[in-house]
């Protein structure tokens, strides 16, 4: 059996991903066959390795389209007991954690899976991987305002690539218009600081789509499914 750094055997384990599991190693959470591991060391799957000493094994790789309600958290834990996305999952008997993040307040599109190399291809800011987002703001907006997103704009503590938005529906008897917005990096609050950016009043945030899949209009806020063979693959196209 080939031997693997322990950053991925963690990975494919489900246990994190590759940097949390660096994170794990540091902190010497990591037992190999009785040892504590360090960075760079190997093993495979016939070693005995625990983590927290709870022993790791290869699981069937699970992925799944949650639409993620509102004052829910994107976290696996909470000590203040407020409820998180994973209390969706407990039925699910295998270690499972969220890809990337949405706010308290924001609904929508959420992965969840086992798969480490999976979520931190997704994740990665490298790829660029394509966050749609549907905003409700205050008011009726004319399109031209959105023309200079095109080439990123600076906010208080980076530049952001080019976004791309428009403005999906307007309705002047109760002052409100949707916008679409689409992002490349996905930084904390990042739509919600272009739409302040924009001078605008937000009212509502929800996640559409992550690259190519779009959130099933089917699931209701707090339902989930497996996400098909297909989809997976269409995911990490070009990544």
């Amino acid at each position: 059996m080939e031997q693997m750094r322990l950053q991925k055997i963690l990975a494919q384990s489900g246990v994190c991903s590759r940097r949390q599991a660096e994170v794990l190693i540091n902190d010497g959470k990591v037992i190999v066959n009785g040892e504590v591991a360090t960075i760079g060391d190997k093993a495979t799957f016939a070693d005995n390795i625990t983590v927290s000493g709870k022993v790791i094994t290869k699981h069937e790789k699970l992925y799944y389209m949650f639409n993620k309600p509102k004052w829910t958290l994107t976290t696996l834990r909470d000590t203040r007991d407020r409820p998180i996305v994973m209390d969706y999952f407990k039925d699910i008997d295998t270690y499972l954690f969220p890809v990337g993040r949405l706010d308290f307040d924001t609904t929508g599109m959420l992965i969840i899976t086992n798969d480490g190399e999976f979520a931190q291809i997704l994740t990665n800011p490298r790829h660029q991987t394509i966050k749609t987002y549907e905003a409700l703001v205050k008011g009726v907006v004319d399109p031209k305002i959105l023309k200079g997103l095109e080439d990123g704009i600076q906010l208080t503590n980076y530049h952001t690539l080019p976004i791309v938005a428009s403005v999906k529906a307007t309705n002047v008897e109760k002052d409100y218009s949707v916008l679409e917005v689409n992002i490349f990096e996905g930084k904390k609050h990042e739509v919600k600081d272009i739409v302040k950016y924009l001078d605008l009043e937000l009212l509502k945030l929800k996640r559409t789509a992550i690259h190519n899949l779009k959130l099933d209009s089917r699931l209701k806020p707090g339902e989930f499914r497996p996400l098909t063979k297909l989809e997976i693959n269409k995911l990490l196209e070009n990544k």
